[in-house]
């Protein structure tokens, strides 16, 4: 998504626990002196975590068009008879997190020309195979794509949801 966006003239800001792959992605792009790729590694399960990438962006000076939240998983939480804690933890990355920094965010969105919301789900989500808290999740995040989009739906800002198939990361 990164080098796609980029390759449509885009300034990007990247977010990931990881910061290796961060500096991976972002030295790969073509130098582009017009352009701008910045990145923040993040412990992205830390409820801490949207207001310290909204803090980031602010010192950045960095103002999103779109915001593509594609995180998530199973986090090796398999059985919906899971304890509480656990369903706490996959529906923290799957779907809570991207609520909270779409809270914080949408204000400044509601101001620009266009801007875009985009939810990464998945197909787990309507035929729930697999991880049972995860297809859930999933669930919920289309759930909520659907009503914020229609909170929005008199402003500038769309909200959709892609469902991709199983992936190999």
């Amino acid at each position: 998504l990164a080098e796609a966006f980029w390759d449509e003239g885009a300034n990007i800001y990247l977010v990931d626990r990881s910061r290796e792959k961060l500096e991976g992605i972002v030295s790969s792009l073509p130098p582009r002196p017009e352009q701008h790729a910045d990145f923040l590694a993040l412990d992205l399960s830390a409820t801490s975590s949207p207001a310290a990438l909204v803090r980031s962006l602010n010192e950045q000076g960095f103002s999103p068009d779109v915001v593509i939240h594609h995180l998530g998983g199973p986090l090796g939480v398999k059985s919906s008879l899971s304890s509480y804690e656990s369903w706490q933890k996959v529906l923290w990355l799957n779907v809570f997190f991207a609520s909270e920094l779409n809270r914080l965010l949408v204000e400044d969105l509601k101001k620009k020309e266009w801007a875009r919301i985009v939810h990464i789900s998945s197909v787990s989500a309507n035929n729930l195979r697999g991880s049972g808290p995860y297809g859930c999740a999933k669930a919920l995040l289309n759930a909520c794509t659907c009503t914020l989009g229609r909170e929005l739906a008199e402003t500038n800002v769309v909200v959709s949801a892609v469902l991709p198939g199983a992936i190999h990361s």
